[in-house]
């Protein structure tokens, strides 16, 4: 199944001369492959509003965050909506609030801008201290990390979360 992880890219600039090939996007002009592009699916562009739907931004830094931390047989994303009474299985959830963007099941895999990114700063730091206390010492570790990650995409960047899989079924 895999490990949920976030990955943040910094230094976003808009690419609208990629092409894709079988063998990845690349250059329309010169037909050099590019490395460093995130794809920003039509759904994520239509939940945030950041972003151009379908559009390919180059990026020139990406760092990922793995969920790996803090979960302990569990899915971290449960205890911190646990922690702000964020019910994750109601029929309608609520679409604003703390977190939201990152515990409504709609917003799953989202591409998540700098807008969203410092709206979920603001989160982080307002339940910081509740956070601290709330369930014990790896959710909180989870807690800071996913912070920084959010940090990285709150200056020209994006936040998505992602799958790892497992290294057995890696290699």
């Amino acid at each position: 199944m895999g490990m949920y992880a976030y990955i943040a890219y910094n230094g976003l600039k808009l690419r609208d001369d990629v092409a894709k090939r079988p063998e990845g996007l690349a250059d329309q002009a010169t037909g050099e492959l590019l490395a460093n592009v995130l794809h920003v699916p039509d759904h994520s562009a239509t939940l945030t509003s950041e972003f151009e739907q379908g559009a390919f931004y180059e990026y020139k830094r990406s760092l990922e965050y793995s969920m790996a931390i803090g979960c302990d047989g569990r899915d971290w994303h449960d205890v911190l909506a646990a922690m702000v009474g964020f019910d994750r299985n109601a029929d309608a959830a609520p679409t604003d609030g703390p977190f939201q963007e990152i515990l409504h099941p709609r917003h799953a895999f989202t591409v998540h801008g700098p807008k969203t990114a410092k709206k979920l700063l603001a989160d982080f730091d307002a339940w910081e201290e509740k956070a601290k206390t709330f369930s014990d010492a790896e959710f909180y570790l989870a807690y800071w990390w996913l912070r920084c990650c959010f940090g990285h995409g709150a200056q020209n960047g994006a936040v998505q979360m992602t799958r790892q899989m497992p290294q057995a079924l890696a290699a």
